[in-house]
């Protein structure tokens, strides 16, 4: 059964992942303080005026962000080594660059403000 909120997802990782997680959440909140927070595709959400913004979820080895498009390398280069697939940036859980995961939300906050 998925997540009923965000604490009860970060909960059913191991520490060392909750601790990713939970820095993952807490840069993001201060970066969108006025987003609020939802498990939407059975992952935590920020949404901002009742619109997903940005998706976060943790896997085994990696922790992924979502929505980053290629496009999205013209405002955040530093994302490129990171994209998989269409619409993912996945992070090494071990070694994750929490200012390049910042960069994508302000960009993601600038396009919707745009």
């Amino acid at each position: 059964m998925p997540a009923a909120s965000v604490d009860e997802y970060i909960d059913g990782y191991p520490e060392e992942t909750q601790e990713v997680l939970r820095e993952v959440r807490r840069r993001v909140n201060v970066l969108v303080p006025e987003a609020t927070e939802a498990i939407s595709y059975g992952i935590p959400t920020l949404r901002l005026d009742g619109k997903n913004l940005v998706h976060y979820a943790a896997f085994t080895r990696h922790l992924s962000v979502y929505p980053v498009m290629v496009e999205d390398l013209t405002e955040v280069p530093a994302v490129e080594p990171y994209l998989s697939g269409r619409g993912t940036a996945k992070f090494p859980l071990g070694d994750v660059p929490f200012e390049v995961i910042e960069d994508v939300v302000r960009m993601l906050r600038r396009r919707r403000e745009g």
